[in-house]
C-alpha cells in the first residue's frame, strides 16, 4: 500500500512540475528531465533546445533543420513539418534576381525572343553581348533586373519569369522586328529581338503596334480592319474583298480577291462561276488570263511601259505567253539594240560608260533605281587592319590573323566609311573585300589612282606588299 502511494505521489509531483513549466522532477526515486511546453512539433519557439526534435525553423518546432530553398516549417496545413513554400509564394524573397555582368556588357547582350523560351539562353546570355544586329535608340536601352525576381514553384526550387516580362525598354529595330528587354527565365533582364507578327514597328513608336488606323501599321502579309482596328491575314483569291490592301495578290476585281489585276483586255472577269478568283477573258476563255509584256532585246524582261493601249501587251494563258513576250514587265530600257539587252533588273555586272536609254543617260544597268560603284572610296582613309571594342570602330597597324589584308576604311559592314571610330551597327570593323581602294570620291567612268593595302604573312605582323594603279570607277 505504501508503494502505490509513493508512485502516485511522484506522478502527482511531476505532473505539478509540468504544469508551471519545471524543467525537470527530483524525486526520492531519483532525478529525471521533465521535457519544456515547446516539445511538441509545431509548436513555437526561438532556440532548437526549446523543441523535443532539437530544431527551431521559421519560429516553431520542426522535425528538421528545413532551410533549404523554398521550403519551410510553418506553412499553413504543415505546421511542424518541413514542407515546400507553395507556388507563387516567395516570403522569405529567396528568389531574387541575379544581375548581369557590368552594364556595359549586359545591354549589348542579346537572344532572340523568338526562338523558344528565353530561359534556354540564359547560359549564353554573357557570351551574347557581340551578337547585336541592331542599333539600339537615341536615348539607349534601360534595364530593370529587379522586374526579373522570381517566387517558389511549390517544388523546392525557384520559378523566373520569361521573355514575356518586359523588363526595360522596348523600341523598333526595323518596319518588321522590335527591340525588347526581357526576363530571361533565370533571373537577368537582357535585350533581344522579336518579329512583331501581324503589326509593323514604325519609325518613332517605341514597339510593334498593338492596333491600326492604315495599311502601314499591319504587316506586309495583313491589313488593317477599319471596324475592329486590328491588322488580319490577307485574304485568298476567291475571297469577298472591298480593297486591294486586303488581298493576297493585290488585286480585288468584282469583290472577289483575284490573280490578276484582270483589266485592259475583252472579255475580262473574275467571278466566272467555278473559276471565282482566276482571272478569265476571251483570249483565254478555259484558262487563267494573263497580261504579257513585250520583250524586243530578248533578255527575258518585258517593257515596264508596256500596255494594251499602246499596244505593247497582250493577253494570253498563263505560261503560255504570245511570241515575243514575256511576264515580266520590269525592264527599264527595252529596245532591240545589244546596249539594252545588258539593262535589265538581273544584271550584275559593272559598266565604264553609261547607256543612252530612253529616259535619257543612265549607269541604272540593273534598273533599281539606285547608282552602285565597283570599287570602294574612302576619302582620306589611311591604310590598316580594322578592330576595335562593340559599337565602335578602330584601325590597328597590325593584324589579328595571318594572311588578312588591311584597308582604307571599315564599319556597317559594307566598308564604305573611314575607320575613324564612328558607330558601328555589326560592332565590328571590315574591310571592303576589295584589293583597290579609292582615297576619294570618284565619279563613274572616271580613272584614277586606287589603293592596294597589302596583307600580313602573320598574326600580329604589319601589312607588306602596298601597291597603287590606275583604275576607271565603274557603276551600275
Amino acid at each position: 500500500m505504501r508503494g502505490r502511494f509513493l508512485a502516485w505521489l511522484v506522478a502527482a509531483t511531476c505532473a505539478i512540475a509540468l504544469a508551471v513549466t519545471f524543467s525537470g522532477c527530483t524525486t526520492i526515486l531519483g532525478s529525471f528531465d521533465v521535457a519544456p511546453a515547446g516539445t511538441a512539433s509545431g509548436a513555437a519557439c526561438d532556440a532548437g533546445s526549446q523543441c523535443g526534435t532539437g530544431f527551431c525553423s521559421d519560429g516553431v518546432c520542426c522535425e528538421a533543420t528545413c532551410d533549404g530553398v523554398c521550403e519551410a516549417c510553418n506553412v499553413p496545413g504543415s505546421v511542424g513539418k518541413c514542407a515546400p513554400i507553395p507556388d507563387g509564394e516567395n516570403p522569405a524573397n529567396e528568389c531574387p534576381t541575379i544581375p548581369l555582368p557590368p552594364d556595359g556588357e549586359k545591354d549589348a547582350g542579346s537572344f532572340d525572343l523568338d526562338a523558344g523560351d528565353a530561359g534556354d539562353d540564359a547560359g549564353d546570355a554573357g557570351e551574347a553581348d557581340a551578337g547585336v544586329t541592331f542599333p539600339p535608340p537615341d536615348a539607349g536601352i534601360a534595364t530593370n533586373d529587379g522586374q526579373c525576381g522570381g517566387v517558389c514553384n511549390g517544388q523546392r526550387a525557384c520559378r523566373f519569369p520569361g521573355k514575356d516580362r518586359t523588363c526595360g525598354s522596348t523600341f523598333c529595330t526595323t518596319p518588321t522586328e522590335q527591340g525588347r528587354a526581357a526576363c530571361d527565365g533565370a533571373g537577368h533582364c537582357v535585350v533581344g529581338s522579336e518579329e512583331c507578327a501581324a503589326y509593323s514597328c514604325s519609325d518613332g513608336s517605341p514597339g510593334c503596334k498593338q492596333s491600326c488606323t492604315g495599311e502601314a501599321d499591319c504587316a506586309s502579309t495583313h491589313f488593317c480592319d477599319a471596324l475592329s482596328s486590328t491588322c488580319k491575314p490577307k485574304l485568298g483569291n476567291g475571297s469577298a474583298c472591298t480593297s486591294v490592301a486586303q488581298c493576297q495578290d493585290s488585286h480585288c476585281v468584282g469583290g472577289v480577291c483575284c490573280n490578276d489585276a484582270c483589266t485592259g483586255f475583252p472579255g475580262a472577269s473574275c467571278t466566272v462561276p467555278g473559276n471565282v478568283g482566276q482571272c478569265r477573258c476571251d483570249a483565254c476563255p478555259s484558262g487563267t488570263c494573263q497580261l504579257f509584256y513585250i520583250d524586243r532585246d530578248g533578255d527575258g524582261y518585258g517593257d515596264r511601259n508596256a500596255t494594251v493601249q499602246n499596244g505593247n501587251a497582250k493577253p494570253g494563258c498563263v505560261d503560255a505567253p504570245p511570241a515575243g513576250y514575256v511576264a515580266d514587265n520590269t525592264d527599264c530600257y527595252d529596245d532591240a539594240n545589244a546596249v539594252a539587252k545588258s539593262v535589265n533588273p538581273g544584271q550584275t555586272a559593272f559598266f565604264s560608260t553609261p547607256y543612252a536609254g530612253p529616259s535619257g543617260t543612265s549607269y541604272d544597268y540593273n534598273c533599281d533605281g539606285s547608282l552602285a560603284k565597283e570599287t570602294g572610296e574612302f576619302p582620306g582613309g589611311t591604310c590598316g587592319f580594322c578592330g576595335g571594342a562593340a559599337f565602335s570602330c578602330s584601325q590597328k597597324s597590325t593584324c589579328s590573323t595571318a594572311g588578312l589584308n588591311a584597308g582604307l576604311g571599315c564599319g556597317l559592314g559594307r566598308g564604305d566609311t573611314p575607320c575613324t571610330g564612328q558607330f558601328c551597327l555589326v560592332l565590328r570593323c571590315t574591310t571592303t573585300g576589295k584589293d583597290y581602294s579609292f582615297r576619294e570620291t570618284v565619279d563613274c567612268g572616271l580613272s584614277r589612282t586606287a589603293t592596294y593595302c597589302g596583307s600580313c604573312a602573320a598574326a600580329g605582323g604589319t601589312a607588306t606588299g602596298f601597291s597603287t594603279q590606275a583604275r576607271t570607277q565603274r557603276c551600275r
